[in-house]
């Protein structure tokens, strides 16, 4: 049988998948020198972004797109080149309601 525990670092009352993707890949990157998340979703790069000094793994990326259009982005690299500033702002165009309006009517 599967050795299964429960991790607490995992554990939240987040219903929103993209939040708990985030948790979840921050968890593996302890474990592993480079994660992939994969997600159709592009804002959960931005996401990932937002919270990559959390990240502990030297190289994360992100999967995203459907089938053959599928595109891996360093978001490891665009971290370093976007730097602490740039990376706050596009978090807080994301959380803009216009933003928001428009991708959820997409």
């Amino acid at each position: 049988p599967p050795n299964c525990e429960e991790v607490p670092a995992l554990t939240t009352d987040h219903e929103e998948a993209d939040t708990r993707l985030i948790m979840h890949a921050v968890h593996a990157s302890e474990q592993f020198r480079a994660v992939i998340i994969d997600s159709v979703d592009a804002d959960v790069g931005v996401m990932a972004l937002g919270h990559s000094k959390k990240f502990l793994c030297e190289q994360l990326a992100l999967l995203t797109g459907k089938s053959e259009n599928n595109r891996l982005f360093d978001l490891t690299a665009v971290s370093y080149t976007l730097g602490e500033c740039m990376i706050e702002a596009l978090i807080t165009i994301m959380r803009s309601p216009a933003v928001i309006l428009h991708l959820d009517s997409s």
